[in-house]
Parts: structure tokens; C-alpha cells; sequence
């Protein structure tokens, strides 16, 4: 998806937050990646009810939404330079 066709999807959205990535229960629409992945981890059983192993869980999890963040901003900052260098402005 074009950069534009987010801003304006975001633009009229009425989505939690004007995120993309949303999940929905009951009709009720949430957001965060964090939230999202502890709801469905519990949905499939893979979220402990010890305490001592779900901070492991939460560990894991809070370290995969760290990577993916950074791998994100590396991509941003990627593709700022191509367009950079092509003449096309991201904002």
C-alpha cells in the first residue's frame, strides 16, 4: 500500500488510535500489538496462569515487539533514503 492511500485511510478512519493493525472480539474493535498478542496467547492456552512463567512469557513477547519495532524503524529509515535519493518525499 502507497504511503498516501495510509495517510488517507488513517485520515478517515475511525479506528482505535488510526492504527492498521487491529483485532476484533465481539464486535469490539482493539489495538496494540502487545495486547493482541497476550489475548491470543491466552485464547491458545500459550499464556501461563504461574506467575513466574507468564513473566517469562511477557519477557519473550515485550523482546519480539522490541525487534520487530527497530526492524521497522530500519525500513523507514530505508526506504527515506531511497526516496531521497529519487527525488519523492515520505513524511
Amino acid at each position: 500500500m502507497r504511503v498516501e492511500a495510509i495517510r488517507a485511510y488513517k485520515a478517515a478512519s475511525t479506528l482505535p488510535f488510526q492504527s492498521l493493525l487491529t483485532t476484533t472480539v465481539d464486535c469490539d474493535v482493539y489495538t496494540e500489538s502487545e495486547a493482541m498478542l497476550r489475548y491470543s496467547e491466552k485464547l491458545c492456552g500459550l499464556y501461563s496462569k504461574c506467575d513466574k512463567a507468564a513473566i517469562k512469557v511477557d519477557m519473550i513477547v515485550d523482546a519480539l515487539v522490541t525487534v520487530i519495532l527497530e526492524f521497522s524503524k530500519t525500513v523507514l529509515r530505508r526506504s527515506r533514503k531511497v526516496l531521497k535519493g529519487s527525488g519523492s518525499a515520505l513524511h
